[in-house]
């Protein structure tokens, strides 16, 4: 609710330290990106790449000395958004060719009740419905740039997103879109330098080390788990993540 929603804004703006959000389909569902901005007390121009871009919600920080941390957003390309913008458009394409069960017409609601978007669809396929979404060329190639600084810099690295990255550690439909685009940046890019990835959306949770060492953790939901929360520790040589 927005009582609910405003008390956890205003309590976020009482913290010191800089707040980061990965944006979700819940949210979405409720909200457009300017309400949320609103809501969530975000400055104005607080979800940029750069100052010429339209809004993005993807950060990268530096919160200490030797750790990049990167938020991403995975609902870049999404139907979840204004239908005149080009993530919704790239997005309903990609359901248009993966997934007849979801069209992606302008004129359909964007998630109509009582439809099976799973119906008759196997393996990959399986990520192209509705309420997923994916992080498009342009987040892409920041993500890579920004990987391949942290790693001339000697930083390790953490990732997070809303969507995981990685199927073992959630499953083949709660996957971002272009999951594997962004898992070849880590690899290729990182160079051994990612640590982890944190991601949601899948309630149950789930974890998963990938065949490059990175650990996938897909934290439990608050709507399926009352006590899903935690934090990170950080230390020079590991992480520990206290729930």
């Amino acid at each position: 609710s927005d009582v609910a929603g405003q008390r956890a804004a205003e309590a976020l703006s009482a913290c010191a330290a800089p707040v980061y959000r990965a944006i979700g389909n819940h949210e979405l569902y409720n909200y457009d990106w300017a309400g949320l901005r609103e809501r969530l007390n975000v400055p104005s121009r607080g979800w940029r790449v750069s100052a010429d871009d339209d809004d993005h919600c993807c950060f990268a920080a530096r919160p200490v000395e030797g750790w990049t941390v990167l938020t991403l957003n995975a609902y870049e390309v999404s139907i979840l958004q204004e239908r005149s913008l080009p993530g919704y458009r790239a997005a309903a394409a990609l359901l248009r060719e993966y997934n007849p069960n979801a069209s992606g017409d302008e004129d359909a609601e964007p998630i109509p009740q009582g439809v099976d978007f799973f119906d008759n669809l196997v393996g990959v396929k399986r990520r192209y419905v509705p309420f997923n979404g994916g992080l498009g060329e342009r987040q892409l190639r920041w993500l890579r740039a920004e990987v391949v600084a942290a790693r001339t810099r000697g930083d390790r690295i953490l990732v997070l997103s809303h969507l995981p990255l990685h199927v073992p550690a959630a499953s083949k439909q709660t996957v971002a879109y272009d999951s594997d685009e962004a898992m070849k940046i880590l690899h290729e890019d990182g160079c051994g330098r990612v640590v982890a990835v944190l991601a949601g959306h899948l309630h149950r949770g789930g974890y998963a080390v990938d065949g490059e060492g990175v650990h996938h953790v897909t934290l439990q939901s608050p709507l399926t788990h009352r006590d899903a929360y935690g934090h990170v520790d950080v230390y020079g040589d590991r992480l520990e993540l206290v729930t």
